[in-house]
């Protein structure tokens, strides 16, 4: 079983999935999803302890570090949409042909 999953990653370097994969666009949309998850989900779980909770003293410095955080993320998306919106094509691409 590892074998054949072994096989379908590493069976050329001129598969459209490697060439994804490896490429800097696409550990540029890895990294953006990563972030953008990872602060939406910070976002709700405070959220919701200030809504259960009523706690909103405590946070005020991490709203603040995440509202810094999200306008980061907004610049750098703005600074690499070109590349982001390449890699996008390619996994939409990728999928329209594996489905």
């Amino acid at each position: 079983m590892l074998m054949k999953l072994k096989r379908f990653f590493y069976r050329g370097k001129d598969t459209l999935f490697h060439k994804v994969a490896v490429s800097e666009s696409g550990a540029s949309v890895y990294v953006f999803y990563f972030l953008l998850a990872a602060s939406v989900f910070v976002m709700l779980n405070i959220s919701l302890s200030i809504v259960l909770f009523g706690v909103l003293l405590d946070y005020i410095d991490v709203y603040a570090v995440l509202m810094i955080a999200y306008l980061l993320l907004f610049l750098l998306t703005l600074l690499f949409r070109k590349r982001i919106l390449r890699a996008l094509q390619s996994f939409i691409k990728y999928s329209l042909i594996k489905s």
